[in-house]
């Protein structure tokens, strides 16, 4: 992408729209959406996960997707089989394609692991 004499919050959208990502203003800070729509309703989303989350989840940063959505199901996410989550980044994000219902439960579960809570059912 070439730009050239354009207002520097216009670049940012047009790099948004160029990158599959939303563009917002958070707090006056400009800001990309970690995740974009791919169709159909569905979304992949990449969540940040401290090694502590991942080890109350009986995960390791070498888990297999598999393992992952075994995971996910014992604290209350359905995953349909061709949701596969998967571990970036030696297992400090996870990133999901599915709908987003399972992509809401999951914030939910995950803010809740990362401030010490214990989900069991």
């Amino acid at each position: 992408m070439d730009l050239r004499d354009v207002p520097f919050i216009e670049a940012l959208l047009y790099l948004g729209q160029a990158s599959f990502r939303t563009f917002s203003a958070e707090r006056a800070l400009p800001q990309f959406e970690r995740y974009h729509w791919i169709g159909e309703g569905w979304t992949v989303r990449v969540y940040d996960i401290p090694a502590a989350t991942l080890a109350s989840l009986g995960l390791r940063a070498d888990s297999s997707s598999a393992d992952i959505q075994k995971a996910l199901r014992q604290v209350g996410v359905e995953l349909e089989d061709w949701m596969k989550p998967s571990l970036m980044g030696s297992g400090q994000r996870l990133a999901l394609m599915s709908y987003p219902a399972q992509q809401e439960e999951l914030a939910g579960i995950l803010a809740l692991l990362r401030n010490g809570y214990k989900i069991t059912k």
